[in-house]
C-alpha cells in the first residue's frame, strides 16, 4: 500500500472536513461525487466490485448525509459526522469479514498475481488486516466522540484522526511486507 493510493482511497472523506456542520450537505454532497468519480474510474480500469467494497460504502453513507445535510442543516448530529464515519467504516469492515468478505482482500487483488488470491495465507492475513481496519475505525468514532463531549476542537480531534489511520496503515505495510517476504521463499 502506498501513501498516495491511502489519501486517494479516504479523497471523499477528506473533501468533507472543511465544511462546518451547516453546510454539510454541501461537503457531503462533494464527497459522494468524488467517491463516484473514484468508482467510475476504477471501473474503467477493470477493478473487480468486489475490491470496491469500502468505495460504494463511502458514496452511500455520503449520500446519506448529504440528503441529511440538506433536510436537517442545523442537526446536532452533522456536527458529530466525523463520529458517525469512522462508525459506519467500522461497520463496513466488520460486515465484509462477517461475510468472509474482507474490504481489502478486494483491493490487494488488484496488486497480486491470482494465484494467490485462494491461498489460506492470503484469506488469514486479509481478516487480520481488516480487523486492525475495524478496531481502528470504531476506536477512532469513540475516540472523536470523547474529543466532541469535552469539546477539544480540531487541535486534538486531527491529531486522534492521524494517529488513528496510521496505525493500520503502518501495520497494513508490514504485513504486505511479511506476505511479500513469505511467498519470495516459497518461490525460491
Amino acid at each position: 500500500m502506498k501513501i498516495h493510493s491511502f489519501i486517494l482511497g479516504f479523497l471523499p472523506w477528506i473533501v468533507i472536513i472543511p465544511f462546518p456542520s451547516d453546510t454539510m450537505g454541501w461537503g457531503a454532497l462533494l464527497g459522494f461525487l468524488v467517491a463516484v468519480a473514484q468508482l467510475g474510474l476504477n471501473r474503467r480500469r477493470g477493478t473487480p466490485v468486489n475490491a470496491m467494497i469500502l468505495d460504494f460504502g463511502s458514496a452511500a453513507f455520503l449520500l446519506a448525509l448529504s440528503v441529511f445535510g440538506f433536510l436537517a442543516p442545523h442537526s446536532g448530529l452533522l456536527a458529530a459526522n466525523d463520529v458517525l464515519s469512522f462508525a459506519w467504516l467500522a461497520l463496513i469492515a466488520f460486515a465484509s469479514m462477517a461475510v468472509g468478505r474482507p474490504f481489502t482482500m478486494g483491493m490487494a487483488r488488484r496488486q497480486v498475481p491470482q494465484n494467490v488470491w485462494d491461498s489460506a495465507d492470503f484469506r488469514r492475513t486479509h481478516q487480520a488486516i481488516t480487523r486492525i481496519w475495524g478496531i481502528s475505525f470504531a476506536g477512532l468514532a469513540v475516540a472523536l466522540g470523547m474529543v466532541r463531549i469535552a469539546d477539544l476542537g480540531i487541535a486534538v480531534g486531527l491529531p486522534v484522526r492521524l494517529v488513528g489511520l496510521a496505525i493500520p496503515f503502518v501495520l497494513t505495510v508490514r504485513a504486505v511486507k511479511a506476505i511479500r517476504a513469505r511467498t519470495e521463499l516459497v518461490q525460491r
